[in-house]
């Protein structure tokens, strides 16, 4: 079973250029190791509020272990966040009411 791991945070409204570019510095190097192609996306009703996505990883653990380093190597730091904010890492699931769907679910 393939999981969605959403990341999300809100920038520095001061910081924004260089919070966007080490996110797209942190989707490539992501798609070069795990061949995972993450997006990047905003709140509607908030622009300072980002959402990285990234869909049907299998190895979650593996996944979250390359993304905490490729955050390092690209200079993605708490300064670059509003303050209070901080990257808030979601992992979900295929729906549960799908029969079946508990079956072998190991959540990392």
């Amino acid at each position: 079973m393939t999981a969605n791991i959403y990341v999300y945070y809100t920038v520095s409204d001061v910081h924004m250029t260089l919070a966007r570019q080490a996110v797209m510095r942190i989707l490539s190097e992501i798609q070069g190791k795990t061949n995972i192609l993450g997006r990047l996306l905003r709140r509607c009703d908030d622009p300072m509020t980002w959402m990285e996505v990234y869909e049907n990883v299998v190895d979650t653990e593996h996944f979250k272990q390359e993304l905490r380093e490729a955050v390092i190597r690209c200079g993605f730091n708490n300064s670059l966040l509003s303050e209070g904010s901080a990257r808030v890492v979601e992992i979900f699931v295929e729906d549960v009411l799908i029969p079946g769907g508990l079956e072998g679910v190991l959540c990392a």
